[in-house]
């Protein structure tokens, strides 16, 4: 599969059915589906930081900028995918999942190639010449789309990783939502200790 049929594919899982699932899965391995999402996300990175420098060009911005999504792509992000998608695939397998980790790890890349194409869209929007009013009505808008589109997300990925882990719809939703659940839990288990401890130092 070229790049930019992965691609085409990767929004289809958003606006399909089954068969886009099936072509990424079949027709592609975890290698190629790695290292296109990394080198979509650079692009994607790149050309958001050429389109806004056309507003306000700096050059030591755009190098600093280009260094940082440089190192990104290269680094930083490899790392935290192996970690994210390694984390998940662990909860699926404490719920008696059946699919592998590459598995687990490709159809995970394929979903977020719309998601940083979304978050490319938004960052691009030239809000340094737009009046605060306009800003404020945009900011409402785009936090709106944005609980939409979580929403979308998530159905999409209950959807496909339940077929993929043979798994029912609400154990794969509990799954998606533990990561958030237990980030709750220590939030909330931090804040009091901060506050037991800031109250006793009066």
């Amino acid at each position: 599969m070229t790049f930019f049929n992965y691609i085409k594919n990767s929004f289809k899982l958003y606006f399909s059915n089954l068969e886009s699932y099936e072509f990424i899965d079949k027709k592609i391995t975890w290698q190629k589906a790695f290292l296109y999402t990394i080198f979509f996300s650079f692009i994607s990175s790149l050309i958001s930081i050429i389109i806004k420098s056309f507003f306000e060009f700096n050059s030591k911005i755009f190098v600093k900028l280009f260094i940082s999504i440089l190192l990104e792509s290269v680094i930083y992000l490899p790392i935290f995918l192996i970690i994210f998608f390694g984390f998940y695939h662990f909860l699926f397998k404490l719920f008696d999942g059946k699919a592998d980790f590459y598995q687990t790890l490709k159809f995970g890349l394929s979903a977020s190639i719309f998601s940083t194409f979304i978050l490319v869209l938004i960052y691009i929007i030239p809000l340094e010449l737009l009046s605060k009013r306009v800003i404020s009505i945009l900011e409402i808008i785009i936090t709106i789309l944005g609980l939409v589109f979580l929403i979308w997300m998530y159905v999409i990925l209950i959807r496909f990783y339940s077929k993929i882990h043979m798994l029912s719809n609400f154990k794969v939703a509990l799954i998606l939502l533990l990561p958030l659940l237990i980030m709750f839990i220590l939030g909330i288990f931090i804040f009091f200790i901060l506050f037991i401890f800031g109250y006793a130092t009066f």
